[in-house]
């Protein structure tokens, strides 16, 4: 009889909990195609999640917690994976010594580190021969304070990677750069990995004086990973300038949820003043200086519009502040961060959509405009002038052109024809080339592909240390002849 297909299991790393709804929608996906899925986080998921049969949470604890909180889950998880190696090597050994499940790779507690170039257990409790050495010789010398600091460095490191200890997964996805950063050491232990390449973690962190160090993580774990997701070409060539092999890449652009983000059924809007919006968290990169001053230059030129911002972060009070200076109060809103379903409904009833970034790799937040039917404004930044073609879907603008995005919207203020037009061409595009159901359809394949090439490899080195073995057996009776 034919053997059940075994159900692939995936480990998620290096979250913040609730994730982001781009993630989340493509998480229930996956769920949705019978893949185990294995969050880890600080923070537990709500019962929605849990209840579901496919998703796991695996609890990782903060480290920005007290000393006393640190104590005791460093024991707990100490525990944890004491047990759980002891149960597998238990199980090994029943087993005859194979204990490999569903010929994946497992975190196992110790003795291998090196061979997976993980790291050791063993290691991190000889932490008294470090530190307590350098302590005796150096006393408050600058010795002592470096021995402290290893014996730190080795305890927030096992607390960092015990939760994985004794588990087994067939692929390991990092959503981002900074999580295969964090935790790059689990690209050592044999189990096949991915990462995701996005925006401002590739093409704005390596920039940033106080992050100069990120080049080169960026470059280990590139090379440590089997394969690269990148969401754009642009964010792709970014990429390969600090070390991705080209061959690792697979480019798979965002996508929107195109049933949830639609017209509005009545497809009537007030035409008496052109509203614009823009989605986003407040923070420099996007740009929303540029669109302020945009926004003037348009109401000095006559034409009536109002321009709303959703979304938060830390330049609010210097975004009121431009408001203020500029005197757009009557103007421009910053309606903070909504609802997914009050977000569709800002989109549904304004005009335009307009994206002031100066860095992006494909925004999500223009993906919905379109799928709401609103022709985009945006920079040609990032892998936007991939999603936008000038003239077709939307118009483009130089970064940081305030006087372009002006043109821009008074170019779409006066023809409601080419606004509707733009906003259906772009509402077909979203439906044919970003639905959340191609990117989810690709993803599974890069995970299943990722897994099974990982499976025949380690078939390939079996049967070939089994050669080997043969070989030396018959020069061994060679010998005796």
């Amino acid at each position: 009889m034919p053997q059940a297909k075994k159900q692939l299991r995936l480990l998620i790393v290096g979250l913040k909990w609730p994730a982001e709804t781009f993630l989340a929608q493509l998480f229930k996906g996956l769920l949705g195609r019978d893949i185990e899925l294995t969050v880890t986080s600080s923070t537990k998921p709500s019962q929605e999640w849990l209840d579901h049969p496919n998703f796991r949470w695996l609890h990782t604890p903060s480290w920005d917690v007290s000393i006393v909180s640190r104590g005791y889950w460093l024991c707990w998880l100490w525990l944890g994976a004491a047990m759980r190696s002891l149960l597998r090597r238990a199980w090994s050994m029943e087993q005859g010594g194979k204990s490999k499940e569903h010929g994946a790779g497992s975190v196992e507690h110790g003795g291998k580190s090196k061979e997976h170039g993980a790291w050791s257990m063993e290691q991190g409790g000889k932490s008294k021969e470090h530190g307590a050495g350098s302590m005796e010789q150096g006393g408050g010398s600058e010795e002592s304070g470096g021995g402290l600091e290893k014996i730190r460095e080795r305890i927030r490191r096992t607390y960092r990677y015990l939760p994985f200890i004794g588990r087994t997964w067939d692929v390991i996805y990092f959503p981002w750069n900074s999580g295969a950063i964090d935790y790059s050491e689990l690209m050592g232990i044999g189990i096949p990995s991915v990462i995701s390449c996005r925006g401002a973690q590739i093409n704005i962190a390596p920039h940033n004086p106080k992050r100069r160090r990120i080049k080169d993580e960026l470059r280990t774990t590139f090379q440590g990973a089997s394969k690269v997701h990148c969401v754009c070409e642009a964010i792709r060539t970014e990429a390969e300038s600090y070390g991705l092999d080209p061959a690792k890449t697979v480019v798979i652009t965002p996508a929107v949820d195109i049933e949830f983000f639609s017209p509005a059924r009545n497809g009537e809007k007030p035409e008496n003043r052109l509203r614009i919006v823009t989605t986003g968290s407040l923070i420099w990169r996007k740009g929303y200086e540029y669109a302020l001053t945009g926004v003037y230059d348009t109401l000095s030129r006559g034409i009536e519009i109002d321009f709303s911002i959703i979304g938060d972060g830390p330049e609010r009070q210097r975004l009121l502040y431009t408001i203020h200076d500029l005197k757009l109060t009557s103007q421009v809103k910053l309606l903070g961060n909504l609802t997914r379903e009050a977000v569709r409904s800002e989109l549904q009833n304004s005009h335009v959509f307009l994206l002031s970034s100066v860095s992006e790799g494909i925004s999500n937040a223009a993906l919905e405009a379109m799928a709401c039917g609103l022709p985009v404004i945006t920079t040609d930044c990032g892998g936007m002038t991939e999603l936008i073609t000038d003239g077709v879907d939307g118009l483009t603008v130089p970064v940081r052109d305030s006087a372009a995005i002006a043109m821009a919207i008074a170019t779409l203020s006066e023809d409601k024809k080419l606004r509707d037009r733009m906003g259906r061409k772009g509402r077909e595009k979203v439906c044919t080339e970003y639905s959340l159901e191609s990117q989810i359809d690709q993803f599974e394949e890069l995970i299943c592909n990722t897994a099974t090439r990982a499976e025949h490899g380690a078939g390939s080195r079996e049967q070939g240390a089994g050669s080997r073995k043969q070989g030396a057996g018959s020069r061994k009776q060679g010998a005796k002849r």
